[in-house]
């Protein structure tokens, strides 16, 4: 009985609950992340450069930065990345300029991505707590955790996107999910490489014309914005970040013919450098899943490239957890956990435990809704009673009534009762309302 209360319990706050988790750790991490600022732990990369920018924008001076690129003189940051995300934070900025309104911006963030991580897990996993489970392991999840704890960066506004992205991607909603791929490739430009992965899971299920469109449009603005529009910022200057790619090659293209066609020289960059630091950030990621991303067959798709991109770097800071790397990949990872642990849940137990939650939410449905409906029903007969004249007793339609009762009543057989040996025979008669005579009483018309 217990067990059902707690059942019944989840599910009518289930939802609640999770929010005010994802609330409580608004306030956490974002007390956490402020009281490192102001105790002087924060860094020039990233905070103080982000604050400059939006300081800057907010002056008139669009996207002006002195930090970024290595260079003092005055350039664009879109020279360094593409993140027209960061529009979304000027007015904020504005009404509050100072670095504490990035760091609540970047907190308020992380946190929403509990909301696709909860209605992913309610839809795969009916079972009760599991969602709520589920929202616990993004919340204390340890790179989470130290991403909202290092500055600013503009890589954590794509996380709650990318969530959304998985669930429609799981409930089969295209246009959804392309709207969120699109609103996190604003984020940055190398979320554009996830929207391949996200093209590849679509062929998987089976929807080839959507799997051929946003492959396509992932694949090309990739390419403009590397080409294109990041130059075009930086005065002409190729994007410099390909340099942590130079053991696979120089250029776009002759990376792409490497990762293509030389898969040992890929596997030997892949297992070269710190593979403990490697190991470690993997099992951060999909560790809290338990391995059941293994099991999701298609699910585990979009976050094979950021992966990828981050292993294969010559950098160590990109793969390692204490970094923002790895945000976008927090809740593609449990995202394919979730649809991993629900293949599991076709187990005899497991659709035990199901039917009985699923009833325990019925029966409190049908309970408040039988409770609704007699209320309404006995307010129905009341307001009936009294505003109809042909229900009171004095009517001519009552009057009938009871004589016609009266009149069955002594026509029927009699009841007998024995007292003292002898039968003596009494009529029953119930009802004691006096009788109305025919010729006082009113007939209708």
């Amino acid at each position: 009985m217990l067990a059902g209360r707690r059942s019944e319990f989840l599910a009518r706050y289930e939802g609640r609950l999770a929010l005010g988790a994802a609330l409580l750790a608004t306030i956490l991490f974002g007390a956490l992340a402020l009281l490192r600022h102001w105790t002087f732990h924060s860094t020039a990369s990233d905070l103080a450069v982000f604050d400059q920018v939006m300081w800057n924008t907010v002056h008139g001076r669009f996207m002006e930065s002195t930090i970024s690129l290595a260079r003092c003189e005055p350039h664009s940051f879109f020279g360094d990345h593409f993140s027209p995300a960061l529009l979304l934070l000027v007015p904020p900025y504005a009404l509050f300029p100072h670095p504490e309104t990035l760091i609540v911006a970047q907190t308020i963030s992380l946190a929403l991505g509990a909301w696709p991580i909860y209605l992913l897990a309610r839809r795969s996993l009916p079972t009760s707590a599991q969602p709520l489970v589920w929202v616990a392991a993004y919340l204390l999840s340890a790179p989470l955790s130290f991403i909202a704890l290092y500055d600013f960066h503009e890589i954590t506004l794509a996380v709650a996107p990318l969530g959304f992205a998985m669930y429609f991607l799981a409930t089969r909603r295209t246009m959804p999910m392309v709207l969120c791929l699109v609103l996190a490739l604003l984020a940055k430009e190398e979320v554009a490489l996830i929207g391949v992965g996200f093209g590849v899971a679509l062929a998987f299920q089976g929807r080839w014309r959507s799997s051929a469109v946003v492959i396509a449009g992932s694949i090309v603005a990739f390419v403009v914005t590397l080409q294109v529009i990041i130059p075009a910022f930086a005065a002409g200057a190729p994007y410099q970040y390909l340099g942590r790619y130079a053991s696979l090659g120089r250029d776009e293209g002759e990376i792409a013919r490497t990762l293509l066609l030389d898969p040992l020289r890929v596997l030997s960059v892949l297992v070269k450098g710190e593979i403990g630091s490697k190991i470690v950030f993997v099992l951060s990621l999909f560790g809290p899943g338990l391995g059941l991303a293994l099991r999701s067959k298609w699910a585990l798709i979009p976050s094979l490239p950021p992966l990828g991109y981050l292993m294969l770097s010559d950098y160590g800071g990109e793969h390692t957890l204490h970094n923002q790397y790895g945000a976008p990949l927090i809740p593609l990872a449990l995202g394919a956990s979730i649809l991993g642990g629900s293949r599991s849940a076709s187990s005899p137990a497991a659709s035990s435990s199901r039917s009985r939650s699923a009833a325990c939410r019925s029966r409190w449905i049908s309970r408040t809704r039988s409770s609704a409906a007699s209320r309404a029903a006995r307010r129905r007969v009341s307001r009936s009673w009294l505003a109809s004249p042909a229900t009171s007793p004095s009517s001519p339609r009552c009057a009938r009534y009871h004589r016609r009762r009266r009149s069955r009543h002594a026509t029927s057989s009699p009841r007998s009762s024995r007292s003292g040996g002898s039968i003596t025979t009494s009529w029953v008669s119930t009802y004691a309302m006096p009788s109305t005579s025919s010729s006082t009483t009113p007939r209708r018309a």
